[in-house]
């Protein structure tokens, strides 16, 4: 994709990368597929099979790193307000609510 119309007429552009007004989220319910994604690649990588320790390590690198880097989100189940906790410590979680609401639970699969 390298350009989206938001509902307010502005025009996103996605043609390059680093892009600040741009997020990955993953959803909860997908972390372990994401980690274990996350380890296979590895795997895949070094050529040969991890060994249940290795992987254990290998887990929690990966689940700092996530955790480093994410921002904590959550979706209100009663009016799909999307919550984010902002970078800056100490920093109460901004509310968005989706224009639409009818199928707006975008955390699940």
């Amino acid at each position: 994709m390298s350009k989206l119309q938001c509902e307010c007429s502005g025009v996103i552009s996605d043609s390059s990368d680093n892009l600040p007004y741009k997020a990955y989220i993953v959803p909860d319910t997908l972390i372990e597929s994401f980690m274990e994604r996350a380890v296979t690649l590895i795997a895949e990588g070094y050529g040969r099979g991890v060994a249940p320790d290795e992987e254990s390590r290998i887990w929690d690198i990966i689940a700092g790193a996530l955790s480093h880097f994410s921002l904590r989100s959550y979706q209100c189940p009663h009016c799909s307000r999307i919550l984010i906790q902002p970078r800056a410590p100490n920093e109460m979680y901004r509310s968005y609510l989706p224009e639409q609401i009818e199928g707006s639970y975008i955390f699940q699969q």
